[in-house]
Order: C-alpha cells, then structure tokens, then sequence
C-alpha cells in the first residue's frame, strides 16, 4: 500500500524510474518521498528506525504472550508482522534497566529521608572472615590515599592472601569507608546482570537443543524460542518492579506465571504431549537455574573485583 506522502518520478539516490505506488526504491532502497517534510515526521522516522514502532510492536507483544505463538510464526517464515526479536529484546531490556535504576535511586532517597545519613555501611567488613579493627577503618576513611593505606592493611594482615583475596579485601574497604558509592556499585552490578544474561540466553538454547535433538530443529530456531522467552521475562521483572514501588508484591505469582508460560510454550512449539513436556521441562528448568546461579554468581564477582 502506497504511503500518503509526495512521491518522486525518479530515485534521486541512484537515478531508478519509479511509479507512485513504489515506497522505496526497488533498486537501492531509498525510501520515496520527498526530503521536505514538517518536524513531527522527522521524529515519526527516528522513533520507526530506532525501534520499528509501527503496528508491528502491538501484534508482537500481543503475540508474544500467548506461549509458542510468536515462535511457531516466526520459525515458519511468517516474520513481516513481527518486531527482530533481538530488537525488541533489546528495547524491552533497556525499560527494565532503566526503571530498576529510578526505582533504585527512590530507595536510596528514602532511606536517606528515613536515617538522615547518607553514608552508611554498605557491606560489612566481617564479610568472608575479613576483619579491620576501628583505627585502621578510620584511617582509611579519612585517608585521601586509600589504596596506599589498604595496601599496608593487607600486606600486614593478610600476606598470604591470593589477588583474588587482595582484590576483594580492597574493594570491601573502599566500600565500607564511602570511597566507592553505592550508586558506582550497583551500576556496575546492573551491567553485570544485563551482560549476563545477555550470555544466558544462548545457554538456554543450547539445552532447548539438546533436548529437543530428536525434533531435529536447527539451534537458530532455539534460539528465537530463547529471545522470546527471555524477552517475556524481563517484560514480568519490569511489572514487578514497577508493582514493588506501591509496595505490591506479588513476586510468588510473577514466578508461577513464568513457569507456566515457559511449560506451555514447550508444548505449543514442540508438539510433544503433557507427559514428555513436563519431564523435559523439569529438566531444562534444572539445569538452567544451575547455570543462571553460576553465570550471575560469576558476573557478580567479576564486577565487585572490578571496582
């Protein structure tokens, strides 16, 4: 269907003939219609580019919450009504972390509001059996040069430490005297978190794979089962949050929700029957929530090593 815009005869990029019922170009691409356009249209094409924010978002979503149905068009070819599914990943993870750092910064101001201090301990530095007596923790605190400081602390407290060990006594001292902020913190603690299950997602694939070999359906198609999935999820944590900050918390029925979500859309994309999609739901469930442990344990770690 020809968009209501003025159309040109000829592509001014590459000079190809065109007609007016032609929207881009079939030759280079180009859009067809005239660079003269009011302000709104400019913000109208950059919002379309950025996200595709057309009607295709609202199919998507509502497609997206009915288990398997997005998936099961998507991986037969039916994909012209669907925003990318790593677009719409991306887009939705931005929401999420973008309301998890207001809602962050909320807390933080109320619990100023409510103790008037604003640089209480974040973590205690009995933490892993690491212990400083109050003249050390003072010096450091009032210390321009910590590192200096902590590094005296440890070479006479603790000389047999590892670097692991040497980096996170640092870090726990830093912390713990307000020389690294809360905010520096949990920042860093969002990217980990966002990067890791960036990495989660093709874990799940793979084990969607590996249960599902017999189906013989390629791992890219698991993949897509595994955006979408992961998509849903962090659309459900946005809603949590969001229910968290009028002190609603239905965390129990989010999770019910996912689990059954997930189940359904097993059995709605694999065609098995309710005895073989339970079993490999269990399993994959299993298996999955090791290794969600282990990869934000890891990412954890390495972004409080990193401080």
């Amino acid at each position: 269907m020809a968009k209501s815009r003025v159309k040109k005869t000829e592509c001014p990029n590459c000079g190809y003939k065109l007609s007016q019922a032609f929207n881009y170009c079939p030759s280079c691409g180009q859009e067809n219609h005239t660079h003269k356009l009011p302000f709104k249209h400019f913000v109208g094409e950059f919002l379309e580019t950025l996200f595709h924010f057309d009607n295709k978002l609202l199919v998507t979503l509502r497609d997206l919450f009915i288990p398997g149905r997005m998936t099961v068009n998507y991986n037969q070819n039916k994909r012209g009504r669907y925003v990318p599914p790593i677009r719409l990943y991306i887009f939705i993870t931005f929401i999420f972390f973008l309301i998890l750092s207001l809602s962050s910064k909320l807390e933080k101001q109320l619990e100023e509001g409510e103790s008037g201090d604003s640089d209480s301990t974040l973590i205690s530095v009995n933490v892993f059996g690491i212990e400083a007596d109050t003249a050390w923790y003072n010096k450091i605190r009032n210390s321009q040069e910590p590192d200096k400081l902590i590094n005296e602390f440890i070479h006479k407290e603790y000389p047999e430490s590892g670097w692991v060990m040497k980096k996170m006594i640092r870090n726990l001292l830093l912390i713990n005297t307000g020389h690294v902020g809360k905010e520096e913190l949990m920042h860093k603690l969002h990217k980990a978190i966002s990067g890791s299950m960036f990495v989660l997602m093709p874990v799940f694939a793979f084990f969607l794979w590996l249960f599902y070999w017999r189906k013989k359906i390629f791992y890219s198609e698991h993949l897509v089962f595994s955006l979408h999935f992961h998509t849903l999820l962090f659309i459900i944590f946005t809603l949590w949050l969001l229910l968290n900050l009028v002190n609603l918390h239905i965390g129990l029925l989010f999770l019910a929700a996912i689990l059954s979500y997930l189940m359904w859309s097993l059995k709605n994309v694999h065609q098995q029957g309710w005895m073989k999609t339970t079993m490999k739901f269990l399993l994959i469930t299993g298996v999955y929530s090791l290794s969600i442990l282990f990869i934000l344990l890891t990412g954890f770690l390495f972004s409080f090593l990193i401080v």
